[in-house]
């Protein structure tokens, strides 16, 4: 019983990351305020039927510039009153154990923000799958954190040490001149008396 217990877990530990990206995400998770950002849905298949349809809806405050054809998908855009793009559903075939990505580029928002992904997956057979749930549920949003650039902050003062190894090296050169004019002095001195005896 003790080793049937362990086996299981050994085989859920193996199969983690293929449960943890089994659903409709996009990427990537983080972006900048007012940045132009190249997202990606990617859309797994984690049923035993094919995939037929995905929607995908735009968060508020997102403008959505373009999006990359993807072979075998067919794109219909889904507009406001102003005409700008606020979901996008692809219509294809995604086969069991595969996975596909449908690219497109937006602006992001001005302010900082959590831009949420409500994403739909239909299947063979007519069933859909919401994912618009918490994050602990089984069918989380997909979500990206918008946020500013952190100011890069340069200290221009001097730094201590430095003003004080400045302050040393200065000490020592005087000390150098000081000692070097002893120096001459002595020798001047002692120069003279040999010559005042040399005379006398």
């Amino acid at each position: 019983m003790k080793y049937t217990k362990v086996l299981i877990v050994l085989i859920l530990l193996t199969n983690l990351p293929k449960i943890a990206n089994s659903k409709a995400m996009v990427y990537p998770h983080q972006s900048m305020v007012s940045g132009w950002e190249k997202y990606v849905l990617r859309v797994p298949n984690e049923r035993n039927v094919a995939t037929i349809g995905v929607e995908l809806t735009f968060p508020a405050g997102l403008k959505v510039m373009s999006f990359q054809d993807v072979p075998g998908w067919k794109l219909t855009i889904h507009k406001d009153s102003a005409g700008l793009p606020i979901a996008a559903e692809w219509i294809g075939t995604l086969a069991v154990d595969r996975f596909v990505e449908f690219p497109f580029v937006a602006v992001n928002p001005d302010t900082a923000v959590v831009l949420n992904w409500p994403t739909t997956q239909e299947y063979a057979g007519g069933e859909l799958v919401h994912w618009t749930g918490a994050p602990e549920s089984e069918t989380p949003v997909s979500s990206t954190a918008i946020s500013a650039p952190q100011p890069i902050v340069i200290d221009t003062a001097k730094p201590v040490e430095n003003e004080t190894e400045d302050e040393d090296s200065c000490n020592l050169y005087t000390c150098y001149i000081a000692w070097a004019a002893l120096a001459l002095a002595v020798a001047a001195l002692v120069l003279a008396l040999i010559m005042r005896k040399q005379k006398s």
